[in-house]
């Protein structure tokens, strides 16, 4: 099996690290109550991390200097590592955001704290734990477009901490299919055991999801088969994220006493795989 390394922007994290980017409406807090704003994403394949910080106790249009009165800090809390993270200026519409980085290796199954603290001593900390890394199997492969096909990952903490997508080659380009269990083949979707989780679909389904011809209300939709595809690879592209990460960034709720964001951990990668597009049988595959 081949891994590709792959790059993609996953739009939950683009919105936690910049949504306020361009918003010059926010209101500051009271200064007893609010400290600062955390928001970042901690990649454990990326050889740089970058964390959001904001002062909320000034407005966007006020912070024009550049300048932040905060010094920003990541560690790892089981080896007591530190790094103290440096400041980026990034423009949005002429607002400035501080985007401070690091470049301070993140480990799989270990707990990180971002501290931010202000020249008087207060401080504004968030905690993320990262995720393991998985073995990945795909099996079976070189099959027609009918045959179920089972991805599996271990560990995992919960399945809920993996986001798929499935691509092939169609029209010159991978298109892309967000795994959902409606095109998964039913029992095959399973808990192999307390930290395994295993993620089933066929092929032609996936094709069907692409086209549209798998909805009812989607009238003239044209199917294709496996051997209209422009090759025979298959893709599985995932998202691994840590324990209550996924939670975090869907909630509305917020853990950061003293400020407000989200801090949380992931990495990325790419599977891929053959399947048979030589056995034509349309128009059932």
């Amino acid at each position: 099996m081949n891994f590709i390394k792959t790059l993609w922007v996953y739009p939950t994290f683009f919105f936690l690290l910049f949504y306020t980017g361009c918003d010059n409406s926010i209101q500051p807090l009271d200064r007893e109550n609010g400290v600062y704003s955390i928001y970042g994403a901690l990649d454990l394949r990326d050889d740089m991390n970058f964390v959001r910080i904001k002062d909320l106790n000034r407005t966007l249009q006020q912070d024009t200097s550049g300048v932040i009165d905060a010094t920003v800090i990541i560690e790892d809390l089981q080896s007591g590592v530190s790094d103290v993270m440096q400041d980026s200026i990034v423009a949005f519409d002429g607002v400035k955001t501080h985007n401070f980085y690091t470049g301070m290796e993140i480990l799989p199954d270990t707990r990180y704290r971002v501290s931010v603290e202000r020249s008087d001593g207060r401080t504004v900390s968030a905690e993320a734990e990262t995720p393991s890394y998985s073995q990945t199997n795909v099996e079976p492969v070189m099959e027609d477009c009918l045959t179920p096909i089972h991805v599996t990952f271990d560990p995992v903490e919960e399945r809920i901490n993996l986001s798929l997508n499935i691509g092939f080659n169609y029209d010159g380009e991978i298109q892309w299919v967000p795994y959902r269990e409606s095109i998964g083949a039913g029992p095959g979707d399973i808990n192999n055991g307390e930290k395994s989780e295993t993620f089933t679909f066929i092929p032609k389904t996936v094709l069907d999801e692409f086209t549209g011809a798998s909805n009812p209300f989607s009238s003239g939709a044209e199917a294709i088969g496996c051997h209209q595809l422009d090759n025979d690879q298959f893709y599985v592209r995932y998202t691994h994220y840590g324990p209550n990460s996924f939670e975090s960034a869907t909630s509305d709720s917020i853990q950061i006493p003293r400020g407000t964001g989200r801090l949380l951990s992931l990495y990325k990668d790419t599977l891929n795989f053959r399947i048979d597009t030589v056995n034509v049988c349309w128009p059932n595959c």
